[in-house]
C-alpha cells in the first residue's frame, strides 16, 4: 500500500489524499479531505498520479473523491512507463495538457492526442494566451543550462522536392544513409541540415520501415528544428513546411516516405485521414 499527498491553495484548501494497491479500481483509490468547507473552491481536481510506476494515470476528481475522468499514460498514449510530470486543464478547449519526459502532450476528453511536441521536457507546461506553450526543456539532455522554450502550435512537417535521382521532382523527408562512424541521431541531424539547411533535435522515433526492393531500412524521427534556416541546393529543388492537413499525398516519392508521414499524422491528428498514392 502507497499513499500520496498532494495540496492546492484556492480560496480555501483541499487536501487529496491517495491510497491504493496496484492496479486497483480508480473509483476505490482517492480519498478527499475538507479543511475549510466555507472556503474550499467547488468543482474538479486534475493531477498525476505517480505512485505506482507501472500505471501512471492522469486523474480529475470531485469533491467527494470520485473520479469523473481518467487517462492512463501506458494504455491510452501507447507507450512505456513514463508518468506524467505536470497537468494542466485548458478551459477554452476542455483539453488536457501534461509533460513526461519525452515531450509535452494535449488530450482532450475522448482521449485522443489533439496536439504534441516532441522534446526533452522536464516539467512545467503552460498554454499562453497567444496560443504557444511555454516548457521546461531539458530532460535527459546533455545541456547543463536550464532553458525555458515556447513553441508554437504548428506541429508541421517539413519536406523537400528532390533534385536528384531516384524520385527527382517527388517530395520526401530529409535523409540518407548511415555513415560507419556515427550514430542513427548523429545522421539525422547531419542530413537535415546539409539537404535542408535546418538544424534539429530528433525526439521519438516514429516507425522503422523497410523498403524491399531497395534494400533500405528507415528509422524515421520526429524532430524539433532549433535552428538553421531553408538552404535549397542540388539535392532539394524546394523546401516546404506543410500542415498534416495539407500534405502533398499524391507527390510523395517513396513508400517508406509516405508510411512515416501516415503513422506520424495518425499520431499527431488522428482526425485527418491520410491519403492513398500508388506505385507502378
Amino acid at each position: 500500500m502507497k499513499t500520496l499527498s498532494w495540496s492546492r491553495a484556492l480560496p480555501g484548501l483541499a487536501v487529496v489524499t491517495v491510497a491504493f494497491a496496484a492496479h486497483a479500481d480508480l473509483s476505490d483509490r482517492y480519498v478527499i479531505d475538507i479543511h475549510k468547507a466555507d472556503k474550499a473552491y467547488a468543482g474538479t481536481t486534475i493531477f498525476a498520479d505517480r505512485s505506482d510506476p507501472s500505471f501512471p494515470v492522469i486523474v480529475e476528481v470531485d469533491m467527494t473523491g470520485k473520479v469523473v475522468w481518467s487517462y492512463n499514460i501506458n494504455i491510452d498514449l501507447g507507450t512505456r512507463n513514463d508518468a506524467a510530470t505536470d497537468v494542466e486543464w485548458i478551459p477554452a478547449t476542455d483539453t488536457i495538457l501534461f509533460t513526461r519526459p519525452s515531450g509535452v502532450y494535449e488530450v482532450n476528453r475522448n482521449k485522443e492526442i489533439v496536439w504534441s511536441h516532441q522534446a526533452p521536457a522536464s516539467h512545467d507546461a503552460d498554454r499562453l494566451p497567444n496560443g504557444n506553450t511555454l516548457f521546461a526543456w531539458g530532460w535527459g539532455s546533455d545541456s547543463t543550462v536550464p532553458e525555458v522554450r515556447e513553441v508554437d502550435p504548428a506541429g508541421n512537417v517539413v519536406l523537400l522536392r528532390r533534385g536528384i535521382e531516384p524520385g527527382r521532382g517527388w517530395w520526401a523527408q530529409p535523409g540518407g544513409f548511415l555513415e560507419v562512424d556515427e550514430t542513427v541521431t548523429e545522421a539525422a541531424i547531419r542530413e537535415t541540415l546539409e539537404e535542408t539547411g535546418l538544424i534539429v533535435q530528433p525526439g521519438e522515433i516514429v516507425g522503422l520501415y523497410s523498403r524491399l526492393e531497395a534494400a533500405v531500412v528507415v528509422i524515421a524521427f520526429e524532430a524539433e528544428v532549433v535552428g538553421g534556416e531553408y538552404r535549397l541546393n542540388p539535392e532539394a529543388l524546394e523546401i516546404q513546411a506543410f500542415r498534416p492537413d495539407a500534405i502533398p499525398w499524391q507527390g510523395i516519392a517513396f513508400k517508406t516516405t509516405h508510411w512515416a508521414l501516415r503513422d506520424w499524422v495518425r499520431r499527431r491528428r488522428p482526425d485527418i485521414h491520410p491519403g492513398e498514392r500508388h506505385w507502378d
